[in-house]
């Protein structure tokens, strides 16, 4: 039975998501970006450290590798979080 405030669609998926949820975490396995990076190859990049900028052809990965590892690394580490305070945009001025 679904109430005013729950849709009925949102019932029917209840079970679907908790059996997904159940299945991530009996197979998901705790993994860490920093494990991961050849530190022998490490350098300071720009930003905080006044590294070097960047430059798409340092990488060894594909494309198409590189866009699987970025979303790997904004879902699983939540990164977007990192990059943004609340109430600022990229720009720094304030949001109206």
């Amino acid at each position: 039975m679904t109430s005013d405030h729950e849709p009925g669609w949102l019932m029917d998926l209840e079970p679907v998501v908790e059996q997904l949820l159940g299945r991530h975490l009996r197979t998901s396995r705790e993994w860490f970006p920093h494990q991961y990076v050849p530190w022998g190859q490490g350098r300071d990049f720009d930003g905080p450290l006044d590294g070097l900028p960047w430059q798409e052809a340092q990488s060894a990965l594909s494309p198409t590798a590189r866009s699987v590892l970025m979303l790997s690394i904004l879902t699983e580490d939540n990164l977007p979080s990192y990059f943004q305070k609340p109430g600022v945009d990229r720009a720094g001025s304030g949001l109206a």
